[in-house]
């Protein structure tokens, strides 16, 4: 079974140099994405429908959202790809990753993966 935050739950990080701050773990954007935080000490997004995000789609969901961008690091201690990390968004550089328990991914799904099917599609009109 896949782990993964609901729509609902807010996931909370705190750090000795920020407050605790909240990050909504589904979010639409513009171009019919939704990005999802995953659960915290987690991989990458090995789950069907779900990818990773580049360097630069992770930076623009940590600008979007009012989080610190860390900036692209290799470490083989944390998640690969796009991550939250305390008070930041990172991007790991590192091909395999492992998961940590005090980070958790960031993955981005189409519209199409985020809702149910439909026997009947213009219900969605």
């Amino acid at each position: 079974m896949r782990k993964y935050l609901s729509s609902v739950a807010m996931l909370l990080f705190t750090a000795s140099e920020c407050s605790a701050q909240a990050v909504v773990p589904s979010q639409r954007s513009s171009d019919e994405t939704v990005y999802e935080v995953m659960a915290p000490d987690t991989n990458g997004c090995n789950y069907d429908g779900y990818e990773d995000l580049t360097s630069q789609q992770c930076q623009v969901y940590a600008f979007s959202h009012d989080i610190p961008y860390g900036g692209v690091e290799q470490h083989s201690e944390e998640p690969k790809g796009c991550h939250i990390y305390k008070c930041g968004a990172y991007f790991n550089s590192h091909f395999r990753g492992e998961p940590n328990k005090e980070s958790a991914p960031v993955c981005m799904r189409s519209i199409s993966n985020a809702l149910p099917p439909q026997a009947n599609p213009e219900s969605y009109l």
